[in-house]
């Protein structure tokens, strides 16, 4: 839950920006010397890609942590886990993006609806996530 919960986090990054409203860590922008006016602006700047690769690794842990947990599911609950398989995608995208989540490629969730229909599928008969 909590990698699906990040994930959206990133993946509303650009429409929360152009309300002004931003959900990143204000700790880790801190560090990493991102104001806020830089995500409000869509502003690409290495420390704004620092602080998603570090929002993006976290998610990344819980996501692996919740697979590895997997095993100890009833296989009728692997179905609720399925989101969890659309996190992974979009993480992924994420990464191949450069930590930009202001690349529009990442719109769309990043990957193709058929490759998103196909994974989720394959998972499912799979019962893994």
């Amino acid at each position: 839950g909590k990698a699906i919960g990040i994930s959206l986090l990133l993946r509303g990054t650009t429409y929360q920006a152009s309300k002004r409203r931003s959900y990143m860590p204000v700790e880790l922008c801190s560090q990493h010397n991102v104001p806020q006016e830089d995500i409000y602006r869509g502003k690409v700047t290495e420390g704004l890609c620092d602080v998603t690769l570090a929002v993006a690794s976290a998610a990344m842990g819980h996501l692996t942590e919740a697979r590895q947990l997997a095993s100890k599911l009833a296989p009728a609950a692997s179905h609720v886990m399925q989101q969890g398989t659309l996190a992974g995608l979009y993480l992924d995208a994420v990464e191949k993006k450069g930590f930009n989540v202001f690349d529009p490629g990442l719109a769309d969730g990043g990957v193709s609806p058929l490759k998103r229909v196909l994974a989720l599928k394959w998972n499912m008969m799979r019962n893994t996530f």
